[in-house]
Formats: structure tokens, sequence, C-alpha cells
């Protein structure tokens, strides 16, 4: 098996690049563990993606469907190719993969999912806000000064009884 930088994420259908100088062990945008296909198998997607494009086109010259719903139905498919030609040939990523929460902690991104442990990150991000939010009201505050006692007595209020 020839090893390419691309893993597959059978769930959502789609390839997922190197992130962070390293393979993806789950999909960024569902959390689910990707696997690592081979050069074969991604020369047979690519084949079989662009067919279906070529038919799609052929459907808008020949007036079938219109030229906008080509462009939907074509655009996000034609982005794949892209991503797997620009890192198909790519060397295979060297990075090593830091212990969670190593691998997300400390770097804004914008997966939903971290690649690296599958961590939700929306979820993540909520837990550390409440713990540091936590950590400020438990934290020990300036004492607040004693009160002196008032200066001024009130005058006490006796109730009348008038029969």
């Amino acid at each position: 098996m020839a090893a390419v930088p691309l893993t597959f994420c059978e769930a959502c259908r789609q390839y997922r690049a190197p992130w962070r100088d390293r393979i993806p062990a789950f999909c960024s945008a569902c959390g689910r563990p990707v696997m690592q296909l081979d050069r074969v198998r991604i020369a047979a997607d690519r084949d079989r993606i662009r067919y279906l494009l070529d038919e799609i086109h052929a459907w808008s010259r020949a007036g079938l469907i219109d030229g906008a719903l080509c462009e939907r139905l074509c655009d996000p498919y034609e982005a794949e190719l892209a991503l797997v030609a620009r890192h198909l040939d790519a060397a295979l990523p060297s990075g090593e993969r830091p212990t969670p929460p190593g691998c997300h902690e400390g770097q804004p991104t914008p997966e939903t999912f971290c690649p690296d442990c599958g961590a939700d990150l929306a979820a993540w991000r909520l837990q550390q806000a409440a713990e540091a939010a936590t950590a400020e009201t438990v934290a020990p505050s300036v004492p607040a000064p004693a009160l002196a006692p008032a200066a001024i007595a009130l005058p006490q209020l006796v109730p009348s009884f008038e029969t």
C-alpha cells in the first residue's frame, strides 16, 4: 500500500488534508475516526468523481439543467478534487501527535472536532470557559474592610396603642 498524506472519512465521504504537520486521526467535521487510503483507491475515486462531473457539465451544455444548478452541484466535488491533487504527491507529514488536550489547547482552530483526539472543540471551549469562571468566583478575593459600628443611634420606635 503506497501511503499518501490524505485521510478519508467514511461518515462524511470527504478527504481530509494533513493538519499541523501530521495526518489527522479523526475527522474535523464529524469527529469520527478517519482512515488512510492507498493511492489506487484514491485514483479510482478521482476517476469516478471526474466522470460524474463531466456528466453534469454535459447536461448543462445540453440545456437539461440550469448553469447555476450545475455550479451548485459541481463546486463541492471540484474543491475536493483540488484538495486531493494538492496533497496526493506531497511527502508524508512527520509531526508528533501531542497528548490531549495539548493538541488543540491554546491554538485557535475553525474545526468542529480536533483532528488529533476527536474532542468536540465547541463543548471543550465551553467547559474551559465554565472552569475559568468557576475559578474566578472561588478564588479568594481581597477581604472587605470591617464595618465600623454606626455612629448615630437610631431612635427606638415603640408602637403606641390608642384605644
